[in-house]
Parts: structure tokens; C-alpha cells; sequence
């Protein structure tokens, strides 16, 4: 009879569950949000099977397998839009359409609508996407096992990921070995709290006012080493975090003890294991990574631990694979060998607290998180950096060394802070026109006229006339040679920042623009919320209408937004195009993180007509009128 006396014995796998015939044993949730076995001494027999299938009472013997020490591979799937939606490289997808191909199973992790995760069994390849990529939560496996076992007995191909202990649970529930089961599982530092990650979801509807319907760990738009992640909330709003932004991945590190307590006593870590295939994330030195299979999208990790595993990894034709040095996979991958270690945070006070709320745990255990005090370590940096971008953008030019000093230190329109890091640096062959009332807010640095071609003296003008304000607010940005910025009296822009604009960028502000952070444009864009002091005798017809450009936007060339225009998140607008009215955002998914994904294709058109259409109305149709037309 399995009786938890020391949580640190359970790693929670649920196969005593399945494995009881009598329905003896239930799992409940304790403080801290994980699950233990309880038994109901009154249907109990006592018959043992329960500790038979116990994970941890066998791990020895479950470790063993064909190959003491694995072969070591770097891959990648060959499809980019997998790789983009993947964890790291998508070797996960790579497996499971292979399955899928033989008409099998394939098993893994899916959220839930209250985003908990249980394990599921399909058969159906439309679920890959919901199976896809790390979901960093303990998965509920209740019923799963006897599901697999059922699928095996068809003879179909069964391949099933998870946690170490999970699988080998797994192997231990089945007590035999069928030749038509692949067993996958993943490096693992230590499971999180379900219940910290619900706190989280909602500390985020909390701050955004609105559901969350989407949630993306890894996501690659700003690069796989970023380790952002994405959410999409009912009211359109959208956040991107990264490591430094982001409180639950920065208590996973602060306060281990947010992991279920065997996490820190875990036998299944080292070789051999009791897998067929182990994957992760290929954590080494970016110099032993082959320039082919790292672009910053994710790179995979292959362990192959059996001669199935082995002639499976061999016959997957969408996987690029190379043979990686297993010394420097395992150096990038400390958890694959070692447990967790505990810090010196009481366990039992921090979850006191988090069950207050996830606000209370931040301002305890990260009450430097949100601020940004500079220390004069990095006060020193960011003199620095100052004096080398000025270095980089002056050359030894006298008279641009002056115009950068003084529009730092001495120009009190220019709202920064060299010492923090917000400085605004100006190449050579730039003019600046900053009126007496206008202001130059910088939050990050601003470069302005950056040059790739040296020597070039193609002009850059920056104009802020009074009451007119330009914010540069979260992030760097960059503004290549060529460029014409022109903020007119009492008028507002403002630019996120974490890209930057090509060549020839025209930016023509009387009202108000917005920016989102991670918007980028290519060459001779042109955005304006307005058409001049000029009038059109059309009804309805205004001068000038805000333009919001959202987070993670692709401006793409000679595109022109108009007055008025709105383009949400993720949006790809094509070039050449006229773009006016609302341009949706170029993806939504379900609130389970699958679903459908409207691909951009026809939004040429849509462009299209919106650039016929204005042309129409702006200039053919008060020329036939005998009236003029201006922009």
C-alpha cells in the first residue's frame, strides 16, 4: 500500500491510480498545488500493485537500456514554421509526424481551459499543434496509462513524451516491453507549482483587465535565446516577456523551492535512462553549434539511448541532424545530470504567501523587480557605450562630436540620461531642429542616421516643432541615413523601440502616432496622420487621424500608412502597399494554444484595394470635379 509519509519519495506520475483495479486510491491537492495518493483503506486489498508501478521504489532497475552512454545530436526540423512555433528546434514534431505517417498514437502535454495540463493520447494529427512545445507544468496522467496500454495492443506505433519520472512510470505500469513503444522524454530542471502558475495567469488579467486566451513559453519573434513569452488577452492586448520581465521564470530561479519537493532528490537524471530518445534545448556555446542549425529559432538536443530510438531518429527525413560533441551538450545542460538544489528560502513561508497572491510573492522575494536602479558598474558601461556609439557614428569629426555632446548635456528639449543609458546619438550629415517648447524623451538609446554605406553623405532631418513630443519609450532604436522625422506643433510620437527603420524613413506626425515595441521597417516607408493643411470637399473627410502601429509589426518596402490606419499585433504589410482603416493581427489560436492559423496570404489584395480605393477618392475623384487634391 503506497503511503506518502515524505513528499519527497511522490513525484506526483499518478500511475498507482491507474495501475489499482479497485479504484483504492484518489489524488488530492495539497497547499503548495501539487498532487499525492491517497488510499481508501476500506476498497484497499493490499495486493502491492501500487508500489510495484512506483517510479521511484524501481528507478535502478528502470534506468537500464541499450546504450550506457547516448549518442548526441544538434537538429532541427526543416520546416520554419515548426521551428517557430516550437520549444526549441522541433524535434518533438519531427517524431510525432512520423508516427502519425504509420498510422499511429502520439502522446504529450496539453493546457487545459483553466490552463492546467493533463497528458493526452491522439490519433489524430490535427492535435500536434496542442501537443507541441514545452508547457513547463506537471501534467495530470490519470487514466492515461491504461489508454496506452490499449493503444498498444493494436500494434499501431505509440510514442509518448514527458517528464523522466513520467516515463518511467510508464515503462514500470506496462512491466514489458513492446517493440511498437517510443518513449520520449525531456531534460528537466524541476517542476513548477500548478499553483504559481495559475497565480500568474492571474496576475496578468489582473494588470490587463481581460482574460488571457493565448499563451506561448519560447516564443522565437524576438529569437529563441530571448526566451520570451507571449500572451494574448480577450480585449486584443498583447505582452511580450522576457527573462527580465517575467516573475514567474525569475522565482522558478530565485526560490527553487517553487518545484515539487523530489525534484531535489531525483533518480532519473544521468545515463542511462529510461527512454528511447531524450530532447531539450541545445544550451551549449554558441561556437560548437553548426552555423546551419543555429539562427537564433531554436536548436534541438537529441540523446539516443536505444537501438529503437536509434533507427527512429535515422529514418525521420524531415529532421536536419548533425552529431554533436556529448561533453558539450551536457556542459549547456546541467539539469540533465544533477537534481535541483535548495535554497536558503523557507518553503512553507513562501507558499504562505503566494497563496496570498503572486503580487505579495514579488514585492518579497523580487523587490528589485520593475526598478530600474543603475549601479555605478553600470553607469560606467553605459558612458561607455555613449563614447564608442559616438566614436562609430562621428568618426573623428570635430563638429559631430559637439552636436552629440550637446544635445546629451546641454539641450534641455532631450529628456535622457547618458549615465542610465538613455543617450541620443546623431551620425554625421544630420540636422536637428529641435524648437525651444518641443521634447526629445529618451527611455533607451535613439540613433539616429545610422549609416551601413561609410562615407555617405545622404542627409537625415529630425524636426520637433513647439509643444510637439517625440518618446522613444521601452527599448533602442534606430534610424538609418535618408530619413525625414517631422512632428509638428503640439503633436505626439511615440515609438516603442527593440528594432529600427531602413533607409529612407518618412515619418509625418500633426496628430499622434504610435509605434508598438519590435516594429520594424524596411526601406522608404512611410507613415503620416495626416494629409497637409489641404482640404477635400468630401463629407467626413478630416485633415489629420491618429495612426497606431502595434507591437511585432513588419513594414516592409515603399509601404505608406495612412492617416487614420490601425494594424494590430504580428501584422506583415506587404510592400508597396497603401494602408489605411483597421489591418488585423496576422494570427489568432485557440484559448488551448492550438487552433487554427490564418496565414497572410490575400492580404495583398485587401492592400490593394484599400490603395485603390483612396486613390480614387483623394485624387481621380476632385480631378473629375474640377476641385485640387493635395498630400
Amino acid at each position: 500500500m503506497i503511503q506518502i509519509t515524505d513528499k519527497s519519495k511522490c513525484c506526483g506520475c499518478n500511475a498507482c491510480g491507474d495501475v489499482c483495479t479497485h479504484k483504492a486510491i484518489t489524488f488530492k491537492t495539497d497547499i503548495e498545488g501539487f498532487w499525492y495518493p491517497e488510499v481508501d483503506k476500506n476498497k484497499c486489498t493490499d495486493c502491492g500493485l501500487c508500489e510495484k508501478v512506483c517510479p521511484n521504489l524501481h528507478s535502478e532497475e528502470l534506468k537500464k537500456n541499450d546504450f550506457e552512454i547516448p549518442v548526441c545530436y544538434a537538429a532541427i526540423h526543416k520546416n520554419i514554421e515548426v521551428r517557430f512555433d516550437s520549444t526549441s528546434g522541433g524535434a518533438f514534431t519531427a517524431l510525432a509526424e512520423y508516427v502519425y505517417k504509420q498510422g499511429g498514437y502520439v502522446g504529450g502535454a496539453v493546457y487545459n481551459e483553466d490552463w492546467s495540463v493533463s497528458q493526452f493520447l491522439s490519433a489524430d494529427k490535427t492535435d500536434l499543434p496542442r501537443l507541441r512545445s514545452s508547457k513547463y507544468l506537471q501534467s495530470r496522467f490519470d487514466g492515461f496509462y491504461i489508454a496506452v496500454r490499449e493503444a498498444l495492443k493494436t500494434g499501431k506505433p505509440v510514442l509518448v513524451c514527458g517528464g523522466p519520472c513520467q516515463m518511467a512510470a510508464l515503462r514500470g505500469f506496462l512491466h514489458k516491453t513492446y517493440d511498437n513503444l517510443i518513449l520520449v522524454d525531456y531534460i528537466c530542471r524541476g517542476i513548477a507549482s500548478p499553483l504559481l502558475f495559475r497565480k500568474y495567469i492571474e496576475y496578468l488579467e489582473n494588470k490587463h483587465h481581460s482574460k488571457v486566451v493565448y499563451f506561448k513559453a519560447k516564443n522565437k519573434e524576438l529569437g529563441w535565446r530571448k526566451h520570451t513569452f507571449k500572451i494574448l488577452f480577450e480585449n486584443r492586448d498583447v505582452e511580450y516577456q522576457t527573462l527580465e520581465n517575467n516573475p514567474w521564470r525569475i522565482l522558478n530561479y530565485v526560490v527553487p523551492e517553487v518545484c515539487r519537493p523530489s525534484c531535489f532528490e531525483c533518480p532519473f537524471k544521468g545515463f542511462p535512462r529510461a527512454t528511447d530518445i531524450t530532447i531539450g534545448d541545445l544550451w551549449a556555446d554558441k561556437k560548437y553549434i553548426p552555423k546551419e542549425l543555429d539562427n537564433d529559432l531554436g536548436t534541438s538536443v537529441v540523446f539516443v539511448h536505444s537501438k529503437k530510438g536509434a533507427d527512429l531518429i535515422q529514418n525521420i527525413k524531415m529532421l536536419k541532424k548533425q552529431d554533436f560533441p556529448l561533453d558539450k551538450a551536457i556542459a549547456g545542460n546541467y539539469h540533465l545530470m544533477k537534481p535541483l538544489c535548495h535554497s536558503s528560502h523557507d518553503r512553507d513561508a513562501f507558499y504562505a504567501i503566494l497563496n496570498e497572491s503572486l503580487d505579495a510573492c514579488i514585492k518579497k522575494y523580487l523587490p528589485h523587480f520593475g526598478k530600474k536602479g543603475v549601479s555605478v558598474k553600470e553607469k560606467l558601461k553605459n558612458v561607455a557605450r555613449f563614447l564608442f556609439s559616438v566614436k562609430k557614428a562621428s568618426g573623428w569629426s570635430l563638429g559631430t562630436w559637439e552636436k552629440n555632446f550637446r544635445y546629451n548635456f546641454f539641450c534641455g528639449q532631450v529628456k535622457g540620461n547618458v549615465l542610465e543609458g538613455k543617450f541620443f546619438i546623431i551620425n554625421k550629415y544630420c540636422t536637428i531642429v529641435l524648437e525651444s517648447k518641443a521634447q526629445l524623451i529618451l527611455n533607451a538609446p535613439f540613433y539616429f542616421g545610422s549609416k551601413r554605406v561609410k562615407g555617405s553623405r545622404l542627409d537625415s532631418r529630425l524636426l520637433i516643432e513647439n509643444g510637439g513630443r517625440m518618446e522613444i519609450k521601452y527599448e533602442p532604436y534606430s534610424v538609418a541615413y535618408g530619413a525625414d522625422i517631422e512632428v509638428f506643433r503640439n503633436a505626439t510620437l511615440e515609438i516603442g523601440g527593440g528594432l529600427g527603420a531602413n533607409i529612407g524613413l518618412t515619418i509625418i506626425c500633426a496628430d499622434n502616432i504610435s509605434i508598438g515595441r519590435h516594429t520594424g521597417c524596411g526601406r522608404n516607408v512611410t507613415i503620416r496622420d495626416n494629409n497637409g493643411e489641404h482640404f477635400i470637399s468630401i463629407r467626413g473627410y478630416k485633415i489629420s487621424s491618429p495612426v497606431t502601429i502595434k507591437e511585432h509589426v513588419w513594414l516592409t518596402e515603399s509601404c505608406t500608412v495612412m492617416p487614420g490606419a490601425v494594424i494590430e499585433p504580428g501584422a506583415i504589410i506587404s510592400a508597396r502597399s497603401v494602408v489605411s482603416g483597421h489591418i488585423p493581427a496576422s494570427e489568432r489560436r485557440s484559448r488551448r494554444g492550438g487552433g487554427e492559423k490564418y496565414s497572410l496570404e490575400g492580404l495583398d489584395k485587401k492592400y490593394l484595394i484599400y490603395g485603390i480605393k483612396r486613390f480614387y477618392w483623394q485624387i481621380c475623384f476632385p480631378i473629375r470635379r474640377g476641385r485640387s487634391c493635395y498630400f
